[in-house]
């Protein structure tokens, strides 16, 4: 049957003797898909499927509360499937350590059962507040939830629960290209009390170079991870040196890793801005001459939808 199609056959069995084959009507599926755990948290209204052929899920069902099928991904040789509550509230109420028999209902029509025991809560953190420290000034400013890879971030979150001595925080780019570890063993997270920890974060250190974008921070216990929360936005600057204005309709501005800005305007609103192309590697610029207010305005590459006033003495 490898070149059908599944669904209903008829096979055609002729026996000896009668003139005309019997009928006989069958009903062909596909490989039945495999499904190896449902694991569901307390607390979540979100869980992940294991196994092979997840593709075919529709839908789970526990006693009355549905769960539809969402992201599909491979780990290792093995399907992942995603699945969320129709009920958010209802799912979130089932307690740990409660037993459920789970039903998978297939495309065909199939139905699979699977046992569910409802695992812990996973370790859950909030962002009380952040202070970073800066290695050096800039002629570009930054917004209060940005950072350089040479500035010292710290912060604070209070877990859900208890702090256990090997948890840990995670922090990561929100593409996945990078991320590191805080833990009390290593001194980079210490403890105000039970629930309430400070963190102390160096990207310089605990990151690849030229790491940029968004981070963000999720707690782990015992291989468990909790929800990502944003947690600061890491920007490169370039160092910029000397405007040069020899006339009142275009300046010259020097520097190095100027290639870190995508445009420079004399207005916020960047109205006939100069726009640097991908894999400029000079370390000059001409720019247009500071506006009525006497700034420049700079995009940059690592953040462009923030507009910033460049004060820089035009000489």
């Amino acid at each position: 049957l490898q070149s059908t199609t599944p669904g209903a056959l008829t096979l055609l069995i002729s026996q000896h003797g009668a003139p005309q084959p019997a009928q006989v009507s069958v009903q062909t599926f596909a490989a039945e898909a495999r499904l190896e755990r449902f694991t569901l948290h307390a607390g979540d209204a979100q869980g992940v499927i294991t196994g092979s052929r997840l593709d075919t899920v529709t839908r789970i069902e526990v006693g009355d509360i549905v769960f539809l099928p969402g992201e599909l991904s491979t780990q290792q040789a093995s399907d992942r499937l995603r699945v969320f509550a129709q009920d958010a509230a209802a799912a979130a109420a089932l307690v740990a350590g409660q037993q459920h028999t789970a039903t998978a209902l297939l495309h065909d029509g199939r139905r699979i059962r699977l046992p569910l025991v409802i695992a812990a809560s996973r370790p859950q953190l909030g962002v009380l507040g952040r202070d970073v420290s800066r290695a050096a000034t800039s002629a570009l400013a930054l917004q209060a939830d940005e950072m350089t890879p040479d500035d010292v971030l710290r912060f604070s979150v209070r877990g859900s629960e208890r702090f256990a001595r090997e948890q840990t925080l995670e922090i990561a780019t929100t593409d996945g290209r990078d991320s590191a570890t805080l833990s009390l063993a290593s001194g980079t997270l210490r403890l105000e009390n039970s629930k309430v920890a400070v963190a102390r974060f160096e990207p310089a250190k605990l990151l690849d170079a030229d790491v940029f974008g968004p981070l963000q921070v999720r707690s782990l216990l015992n291989g468990i991870a909790g929800d990502w929360q944003p947690l600061v936005h890491l920007v490169r600057l370039p160092l910029l040196r000397e405007l040069r204005c020899p006339d009142t309709t275009a300046c010259v501005l020097s520097g190095s890793a100027l290639f870190l800005i995508e445009a420079v305007s004399a207005s916020a609103s960047f109205e006939q801005a100069v726009v640097l192309p991908e894999g400029f590697i000079g370390s000059e610029l001409t720019v247009p001459a500071p506006g009525p207010d006497g700034l420049l305005y700079v995009r940059l590459r690592d953040r462009p939808e923030v507009v910033r006033p460049l004060r820089l003495p035009a000489l």
